[in-house]
Parts: structure tokens; sequence; C-alpha cells
């Protein structure tokens, strides 16, 4: 079957590509930026920032075989967990430190005198 003008009628490309996955590119960035906003919390902040690191990784591959289209926010959700995995492990030392050396709580209360 052919057009009145002899060119014969294409495929239509974008009917037959599943849609974009982009769900775990921006799962991820969210998962990130909560861990880095809740650091204090360490309990919270560190799984949060895991998760937004590991869905990131997921989503960036995806990105990389043309599943999704979101690999920058994917990259960011890495980056950005990265920085709250640091930081909570960081906050965590402390006060895992903290808890295992009560005495220096106790000289910072008294003024630094025994």
């Amino acid at each position: 079957m052919t057009a009145s003008w002899g060119v014969p009628p294409q495929p239509w490309s974008w009917q037959l590509r599943e849609p974009a996955r982009n769900g775990l590119g921006i799962a991820g960035l969210v998962f990130s930026i909560s861990g880095l906003v809740l650091w204090l919390i360490a309990f919270a902040g560190l799984p949060l920032s895991a998760a937004g690191v590991i869905c990131g990784a997921v989503a960036r591959r995806q990105a990389r075989r043309g599943t999704a289209t979101n690999g920058g926010m994917a990259l960011a959700a890495i980056i950005v967990g990265a920085i709250g995995v640091l930081v909570s492990a960081i906050w965590l030392a402390v006060i895992i430190y903290l808890v295992l050396h009560p005495d220096l709580l106790n000289e910072a209360e008294s003024g630094g005198s025994r």
C-alpha cells in the first residue's frame, strides 16, 4: 500500500516503544534527600541514604540500557545518598563513642575540672 505520492507509509516507532521506567530514579532521589535531611537521627538517615544509593545505582543501570530516561537524576541520587551515608555514619560513630565513654560527657558538664 503506497500513498498517492509514491512513498510507502512508515511504521510509527513511538507506538512500539515501551514507556520509560523512571520510578527508581525518582525514588532514589527522594530517599537520598530524606536521608540527608534526617542525618541527625542516625538510625533514620543512614538506611534512607543507603536506599537512595541503591535505587540510584539500579536506575542508572536502567538509563544506560535505555529503559529509563533519567540518568542524571539517578546520578544525583547516588551522589546525595553517598553524602548522606557518610554524614550519618560519622554522626553514628560519634554517638557510639560518647555512649561507650560517658566520662567525657561528665567531664564536659562539670567544666573540665575533676
